[in-house]
């Protein structure tokens, strides 16, 4: 593409614009309110509640049960409205930090006159003027000038990259130093950074939660089918054999009355209905909802930024997480620690290298003009952060020369190099790996300044230090010069190793050792060299007797290995040095097909793929737009510490419905269990409609609140991640729902009918009795709430981190209180007395007495199953 050296008219700008189209990528218009609304009515356990509202209004029409009714529609709109809300206050908070992309501009020449313009205004075609510490807002063909720029965000090749004319600039590069002309080629969605973009954008695997629920949508709606049917013929059972005495020649003789007949298939129908509404836990929707939004607000004051609800849950699932290390296990600013002579003389600190003044000249010489970052009176800036941290170290030197040419640094050949104009002579000066320079030198220079040959002793004191620098954790930069302008990489005089550490988060081993022992592998991804890396992963813990993790690859030992072989190493891989960002997206892959719940951060554009792919994308705060778009949770502080939060906050969310789920269930099973004995024990309406609209506002609305603020326990990261494929409901869940239910049936039954009762209670007529059955079965729900929420023989446990909990009972216990003083007819109750109500409180407290014994026994049955096994293991050992 050809320069125009006034730059493109008005009229180019406008037809460029209509045939190329813009600077932007092109934003997906977001759902409306209303749509996201919609779309989370598709929840699954929602669903079943729209299905049993309208169960309810056509089969019970013109009967319909309106209080039953309006609470499952209520449950629906509440659960859907506030998953919204969460949600759409989620993407606002997201779309200002995107906006803050939107303000960068761009240096274009127009009709002759240079002029700064919004980034998005750039077209094709137009003359790009481009200046160190700006960053690149299109592609670009450099026509005149030389920069260097970063491309790491693009390549995940950290080394800084020299452009000249011919080459190509891409869209979200970081220019370093230098300056250039430019003829954009590429703007908007047609840059290498648009492409990727438009890669992301499909459908995600969905979470674990989701396939959870749906799984037990199925079985509540099975189980309340199969109970209405049950309760139904339990009812005609009831009528026609029953009462009748088994006298079956009455029972003929009601069956040919068509009319009486009809009414008891409608009462029967009616009944099955009324049992298929209770038996839907319409409160877990809501429950669900509350208890994810409102970890997504705590989140967020820990610098997390969740972008999807399930993305909190599915953080929890996770049982293999690939963690990239700069500025997420480390702090990401380098600093020059020691510089080691040939000889293996050390200096710690600026001051102490100028007592060797000659000495310090060399190493000087070297690091700080062999260096394209620059100083600004601050901090350095622009290249690589090893070039930042050499001119930052060494600023404060005296020493100067003229630098005449740069070669700058290139990954195959693995150093650079400067010539100057140094003390009236030609200098070449050089920086790089280590080996590289180390094998091209045959001199050195000694800490008084004289240069000596390189023997075999002290090319091995060299080798030596190199070594055990790279196992303490150290980046080790070589310095050398040669006199003369040459080039070629021989006959160097040696000056010395410059040992360079990213300090480790000093949060980051303990945030491991619980992700660890959460049972969450960590697997460090890096551009280091293996000797570095492992010492990093030793240092941090992901190395370690706990982790069982040994294992450390290089990028190009991953490339010649198969999908199986990588399947195979996966349960002991710690560290993939030398890695390239086309290997995390092939280790999501192989991860997911070996059946792991893979968790992935990163911060670059190279990145996105793997963080869309994973089933949990943490982006980091100080990434690119793109790898933001495509991730689920947003680390704000990059720090690996709050990756470990968000594991513990899943958790949480997930054992919160468990244990709302056991109470729902619970009370379900016994409020049907009640509706399907009752006509076989002589009592039609055990509980009221009224009565059933206030337990349902309990296991519901009230019961979804007081499991949601649920502390975050650190005992949630001692457990193992939850297979992709467990039930949402535990073997010791459903016996624990089996058996408490049972037992409070089992109370029931005997409450209104036991023939003690009225001899334990101050009067023993019907009304009494079933006002004191109201109260008890209340009160037990209530006890069943404590016994629910934790899997202690102490039910109130942590009970202070939940007041909101203890707030809600006392709500519920003073509101029941007052309905079976002032309900009257509305809810069938007559006062109770007061040595009564003290009595029915305390049968129905046999509920956590029973739960006590429940619990202890399974304790002390595990502990002799894994003393037997011992016992077992020791004799195979004998």
């Amino acid at each position: 593409m050809q320069e125009n050296e006034k730059g493109l008219s008005k009229e180019d700008v406008i037809k460029s614009r209509e045939r190329y189209g813009e600077n932007k990528l092109k934003e997906y218009k977001r759902k409306s309110f209303f749509k996201c609304f919609l779309s989370n009515l598709n929840d699954p356990i929602i669903k079943v509640l729209i299905g049993a509202f309208f169960i309810n209004i056509i089969f019970m029409f013109p009967n319909v049960n309106w209080f039953e009714s309006g609470g499952i529609l209520s449950s629906i709109i509440i659960a859907s409205l506030v998953s919204t809300v969460s949600e759409y206050s989620s993407e606002n908070t997201f779309e200002k930090l995107k906006e803050q992309n939107k303000n960068i501009t761009a240096i274009v020449k127009r009709d002759g006159d240079v002029c700064e313009i919004k980034s998005e205004e750039v077209v094709v075609g137009d003359l790009y003027i481009v200046n160190a510490g700006q960053s690149v807002v299109a592609d670009a063909i450099v026509t005149f000038g030389e920069i260097y720029v970063d491309e790491s965000a693009l390549t995940g090749e950290s080394t800084e990259v020299h452009k000249k004319a011919g080459d190509k600039l891409l869209k979200g590069s970081l220019v370093l130093s230098g300056d250039c002309k430019a003829v954009v080629e590429g703007v908007g969605e047609n840059t290498y950074y648009g492409k990727v973009a438009q890669e992301l954008r499909g459908q995600t695997r969905p979470s674990p939660l989701k396939k959870r629920l749906s799984s037990l949508a199925k079985s509540i709606s099975g189980l309340g089918y199969i109970a209405s049917v049950l309760v139904a013929f339990a009812y005609l059972f009831n009528t026609f054999i029953l009462d009748t005495g088994f006298d079956w020649s009455q029972t003929l003789l009601m069956a040919k009355d068509i009319k009486f007949v009809l009414s008891k298939l409608l009462n029967a129908l009616t009944l099955a209905v009324s049992i298929v509404v209770v038996a839907v836990p319409e409160g877990l929707p809501m429950m669900i909802t509350v208890v994810l939004s409102s970890n997504m607000k705590k989140m967020m004051k820990d610098n997390v930024l969740v972008r999807k609800m399930v993305g909190i849950e599915t953080s929890g699932n996770i049982n293999l997480l690939f963690t990239d290390k700069t500025g997420t296990l480390t702090e990401g600013k380098l600093k020059v620690k020691e510089i080691y002579t040939a000889r293996g003389e050390k200096y710690t600190t600026l001051n102490s290298l100028k007592k060797a003044k000659e000495y310090e000249k060399y190493v000087t010489l070297c690091a700080n003009f062999c260096n394209n970052a620059t100083y600004n009176g601050k901090r350095a800036i622009g290249s690589d952060a090893t070039d930042r941290c050499l001119k930052e170290f060494f600023v404060s030197s005296e020493v100067h020369c003229n630098v005449k040419g740069k070669i700058p640094f290139d990954s195959a050949k693995k150093y650079s190099c400067v010539s100057t104009e140094f003390e009236g002579k030609e200098v070449m000066l050089f920086k790089g790996a280590p080996e590289k320079l180390i094998s091209a030198s045959t001199w050195y220079v000694d800490k008084d300044g004289s240069i000596s040959a390189l023997s075999k002793e002290i090319t091995g004191c060299l080798q030596r230090n190199l070594k055990e620098l790279g196992e303490s954790a150290y980046r080790v930069v070589a310095l050398a010069f040669k006199n003369g302008n040459s080039t070629s990489l021989n006959d160097l005089v040696f000056v010395s190793l410059v040992a360079i550490r990213d300090r480790i988060r000093k949060e980051v081993p303990s945030a491991i050792k619980s992700v660890q022992g959460a049972g969450v592998g960590v697997v460090m991804i890096t551009g280091d060299n293996p000797n570095t890396a492992r010492a990093i992963a030793k240092d941090t813990g992901i190395i370690s007797l706990l982790s069982k993790r040994d294992t450390v690859i290089t990028g190009s030992m991953l490339e010649q290995m198969s999908d199986e072989e990588i399947s195979t190493i996966l349960p002991r891989l710690a560290v993939v040095a030398r890695a390239l960002p086309s290997d995390k997206s092939r280790l999501v892959r192989v991860a997911q097909s070996c059946g792991y719940v893979v968790g992935m951060t990163g911060d670059g554009i190279n990145d996105s793929p793997s963080l869309k792919a994973a089933d949990v994308g943490f982006g980091m705060g100080s990434g690119t737009e793109v790898a933001k778009e495509a991730c689920d949770i947003v680390i704000g502080d990059n720090n690996f510490a709050s990756i470990a939060k968000a594991i513990l906050y899943g958790r949480t969310i997930f054992e919160s419905i468990r244990k709302f789920i056991v109470f729902q269930l619970t009370m379900n099973l016994a409020a049907v269990g009640i509706s399907l004995l009752g006509p076989l024990i002589g009592i039609d309406n055990p509980v009221t409609v009224t009565q059933m609209l206030w337990v349902n506002i309990i296991m519901d609305t009230l019961g979804a609140l007081a499991f949601a603020k649920e502390p975050h326990l650190p005992e949630y990261m001692r457990r193992r991640p939850k297979s992709d494929k467990e039930q949402i409901i535990s073997r010791g869940m459903a016996k624990q729902i089996i058996f408490t239910a049972g037992y409070v049936l089992i109370l029931c039954v005997w409450f209104l009918k036991s023939d003690t009762l009225p001899m334990i209670l101050m009067r023993g007529d019907d009304k009494y009795i079933l006002s004191a059955f109201f109260a008890m079965f209340i009160f037990t729900g209530i006890f069943a709430c404590f016994t629910a929420r934790t899997t202690r023989l102490n039910v109130l446990s942590n009970i202070g981190k939940n007041k909101s909990f203890l707030v809600i009972m006392i709500f519920i216990s003073v509101m029941q209180m007052a309905f079976i003083y002032f309900g009257g007819e509305t809810f069938r109750a007559v006062p109770l007395e007061i040595v009564d109500l003290f009595k029915v409180v305390g049968i129905s407290f046999t509920v956590v007495i029973f739960d006590f014994l429940r619990k202890l026994t399974g304790k002390l049955l595990y502990k002799g199953e894994k003393r037997c096994g011992k016992i077992n293991i020791s004799m195979k050992a004998n």
